[in-house]
Formats: C-alpha cells, structure tokens, sequence
C-alpha cells in the first residue's frame, strides 16, 4: 500500500487532513457548534503490542496516525500518561516524547521553552482514573485547559482520549464531551472534531470524513472491537484573551491533583 506523504501542520489552525471538508448539513443539535466526525477503520493486524499498561487505549496503528495528522517532524508530544506505544511512536515519526506524570516534570518544559523547541501535541486520557466515580467540577476541567494552554505556550492541539470502558454509552460520552466543551471555550480551545477509531485486521487503513452521529453510530457497532473515542481541541490564535486566561491557584492546584493524584 503506498503511504502517503506526511503533510506539515500550519500552527495554531486546524489540523491538516487526509481530505478536504466536504460542505454538508450536520445533525448536531441545533444552536451547538459544529464538531465533525471521522471515523478511522484501522489496520491492526500487524500492530505492534507492547508490554505497556494493559489499560491503554492506544494502538501502534491509532497513535502513529495521531503524531502524523497533528504534529509536524522535530516537534515535542507532551504525554500526560507516560504511554509506551505514544512515545514509539513518536520517536519512529521524528518526534520528541515527554512524559509529564509527576509536578516536578514541568520543569523540563521550560528548558524546551528556551531552546525554542516546538509542542505540538498535548494528549490527555479521559476521564482520569480519581475521577472515575466523581467526575470534575467545570473550573476544575477549565483550570486544566488553562494548565495544557500555559505549559505548551498556547501552540499545541490538545487530544482527550476517552477509554471504551469508561464511555461505552452515547450518554455517558455526551456528557463527558459536553463538560470538556464548555471548558475549552472558556478557554478560547477550538472543538473541530471528534474521532472514532475502530480497529480490525483488513487491507489498510480507511477514513470517513464527515459522519452524522447515526452513521458514526452504525459504523462503530458493526465492529467486533468497542470504539476509541477521541476529542480534538485546537489551540486559541495567538493573543487570544478569555476570562480564564490567567494562571490562578485553582490551575496549579488542579494539574497538581491531575499528576499526582
């Protein structure tokens, strides 16, 4: 199969895509934003399984994909769970891995800051694992976009990968995809699109660019495996201004209880 050529993603804008965005109607809910959704069908028959965390979410497949359509060569993934097949994947693509599991590790990013090396991802797992009985108040989840937004300079697109475990119900992924929404905005993040990655042994790698919700739906439950679901939040343009713009105690507080929980 011919791989195609890696394109160069333009800072601070929507993320290059595998296909232009058709012009067609959407059937979110009427006065919400539009949020598209793709649906990757990925080859995993020759995925390589590392002997990582056993409740990862990620594939070798989903991630090399991920680094490709949101990060451009030389630029550093911030990995705010340490995963093993991200940080291969990065590497494999010419990308730097930082793992951020701990408050100390913050202090790396400002060595990064000064040589002027680039973030250009930022990827979170959804919902974290304190949080799994009692779900965050909303300016706990904006103090972390604020804290994504400070520690990558306001350059980088920031994924929330959501666990098939943790939101196996249309319900319970609506309501966590509305919370990080309302958050985000607050924070001047863009919300373009959502992803649905299925995975099965097939000839290559498939991409449906745009689904409505009850294509995305139908897809996803044809597939043997449950759906990883993920959230793409862009980055405010340059010298964006929000209410929740300013580093307060409650970011610091937050993204310490993130890390060490």
């Amino acid at each position: 199969m011919t791989q195609r050529p890696e394109r160069r993603r333009q800072r601070a804008k929507h993320p290059a895509s595998l296909c232009e965005w058709p012009d067609i109607d959407h059937d979110a809910p009427s006065g919400d934003p539009i949020t598209r959704i793709a649906v990757w069908r990925l080859d995993d028959s020759n995925d390589d399984h590392l002997d990582a965390d056993p409740n990862t979410v990620f594939t070798s497949q989903l991630t090399k994909r991920l680094i490709l359509m949101y990060s451009n060569r030389g630029d550093t993934i911030v990995d705010l769970d340490n995963d093993a097949q991200l940080l291969t994947a990065a590497r494999a693509a010419g990308r730097e891995h930082l793992a951020i599991t701990d408050t100390a590790d913050i202090a790396v990013l400002d060595e990064l800051h000064s040589d002027g090396r680039q973030i250009g991802l930022v990827t979170v797992q959804w919902p974290r694992p304190a949080q799994l009985d009692v779900p965050p108040p909303a300016a706990a989840i904006a103090d972390l976009f604020l804290a994504c937004r400070l520690m990558t300079g306001g350059t980088a697109t920031v994924i929330f990968v959501m666990h098939p475990a943790t939101a196996a119900t249309p319900d319970t992924f609506t309501g966590y995809e509305r919370d990080l929404r309302a958050a985000a905005e607050a924070c001047g993040f863009g919300h373009p699109q959502q992803i649905i990655a299925v995975g099965a042994p097939r000839d290559g790698d498939a991409f449906v660019y745009y689904a409505t919700h009850a294509e995305a739906k139908d897809i996803a439950a044809s597939e043997s495996s449950p759906p990883v679901r993920l959230l793409v939040f862009t980055p405010p343009p340059a010298g964006t201004r929000t209410h929740s713009s300013e580093p307060t105690v409650g970011t610091v507080s937050t993204l310490h209880d993130l890390l060490d929980p």
